[in-house]
């Protein structure tokens, strides 16, 4: 994809948030972590610089010569396997550890979300923890008893709540609170990790009006989700990060969907390496020929939402063998059946002449969205019951979308206006102008 970078810095005297070429290294070791930390600080205490570009025994980079940089009022996404240096990166954000190598410029008050009830005591109310709270977000007391009545209003927690240890909160009790205090400092830099995977979706409603109301006034937002659907909602773009480095920077639709084709393409080999028990198995047939077909009538593994597909079989049965019938179905790498189709259900049998048959299954429009699919294939006897030929992930493919949309299908739609009317526009989701 032309839009996405590999090396997303140049520099922007506006940016108020510059990660330039920033690396991090651990120890996998606890004890020789222990003693690299007092070797490195001993070299510090009599002016010896310890060599920070390479690894010792035990260490492996987190992150590595990683660069972006973010403007105010834009919502970048943080997204990746678990892993990927995600969490790492927003530690660093906040200052909470310091790179290795590189530099790190934060402009402005920074707010954090970054773990469910961090920062917050377990045995004290949660009135007491607005103030412990704000406090480690940098808040005075006087600020704190000027906006804790708004906190409490936003955090919408029942008052017996509010009076009891926050020990006793469920995990989406602690993100109101903990998002309700962070929103109210005013902050010009918010770093959010994984948090709104929890709650309700009222709170979630919420939390984005927040953020567009922050956006709108000039607060940049780092985002950290698995959820990649509201990322795409959330997000004007977005960072791929794959093992600790930039695996992709750009258009949040675009990285998205190469972060997708990724997992998709690791996914697959994972799906090949488990696959499910076969049915119970009879002699008698067999697949000679498994090919998928583009709308010219060419072997294709690549196709767009909406063109036509078509599933060749060719089949060789043993004399004798005067019906059969055939299955075809299409699932994702994680084993999520998309769709399924059967002769048996559907009500007739395919019979071959003189032991052969070829049989094409045809999509007039194939409404998959962006992603890599599986196909799996069965030739069964004419009871339904028993395979001749069985075959898990008989053929991977591929699909991709000119239009910007998230889910794995496309369904045949029309808008009408009813009142008002519709008229051609350009995509302010593919220009990032919509939150």
């Amino acid at each position: 994809m032309s839009s996405i970078s590999h090396n997303p810095v140049a520099a922007d005297a506006s940016a108020s948030v510059r990660v330039d070429n920033v690396s991090k290294k651990y120890c996998r070791s606890l004890k020789r972590s222990i003693l690299y930390g007092m070797k490195d600080l001993a070299s510090a205490a009599i002016g010896h610089a310890f060599q920070n570009d390479h690894l010792r025994q035990g260490e492996f980079w987190a992150l590595k010569d990683l660069s972006f940089q973010l403007k105010p009022g834009e919502c970048l996404g943080v997204i990746g396997r678990n892993g990927a240096g995600k969490s790492t990166l927003l530690k660093l954000l906040n200052g909470i550890i310091e790179p290795d190598r590189g530099r790190i410029e934060m402009r402005g008050r920074v707010g954090a979300l970054i773990e469910v009830g961090a920062g917050f005591h377990p045995l004290l109310t949660g009135r007491e923890n607005i103030y412990v709270n704000g406090a480690i977000l940098g808040m005075s007391t006087e600020e704190i008893d000027r906006k804790r009545d708004a906190i409490i209003e936003y955090a919408g927690l029942p008052a017996d709540a509010l009076d009891a240890p926050v020990k006793t909160y469920s995990s989406g009790m602690y993100v109101r609170l903990g998002f309700a205090i962070a929103a109210h400092i005013d902050p010009d830099i918010l770093l959010i990790d994984e948090v709104l995977a929890v709650g309700d979706a009222a709170f979630h409603s919420q939390c984005y009006s927040t953020l567009s109301r922050l956006l709108g006034k000039g607060v940049s937002v780092v985002v950290i989700s698995h959820d990649l659907v509201a990322v795409q909602q959330l997000t004007t773009r977005c960072l791929y990060m794959n093992q600790g480095a930039v695996g992709a920077f750009g258009p949040s639709l675009d990285v998205i969907q190469h972060y997708r084709q990724d997992t998709d393409a690791a996914m697959v080999e994972q799906s090949r390496a488990k696959q499910p028990s076969a049915p119970p198995s009879v002699q008698g047939g067999r697949f000679t020929e498994l090919e998928l077909m583009d709308q010219s009538g060419k072997p294709s593994r690549e196709f767009r939402t909406g063109e036509p597909a078509s599933m060749r079989f060719r089949i060789e049965l043993q004399p004798g063998m005067d019906a059969v019938h055939l299955s075809f179905g299409i699932h994702s790498p994680d084993w999520v059946l998309h769709t399924t189709y059967f002769t048996a259900y559907q009500g007739f049998q395919v019979h071959p002449v003189e032991g052969h048959a070829l049989v094409e299954f045809h999509f007039p429009q194939l409404l998959l969205g962006t992603g890599i699919y599986l196909i799996n294939v069965g030739l069964w006897d004419k009871s339904g019951l028993g395979s001749f030929d069985w075959r898990w992930d008989a053929i991977s493919f591929k699909v991709t979308n000119d239009q910007p949309m998230a889910g794995r299908f496309m369904l045949p739609h029309e808008w009408r206006a009813l009142e008002g009317r519709i008229e051609p526009c350009s995509s302010a989701v593919e220009a990032g102008e919509v939150v």
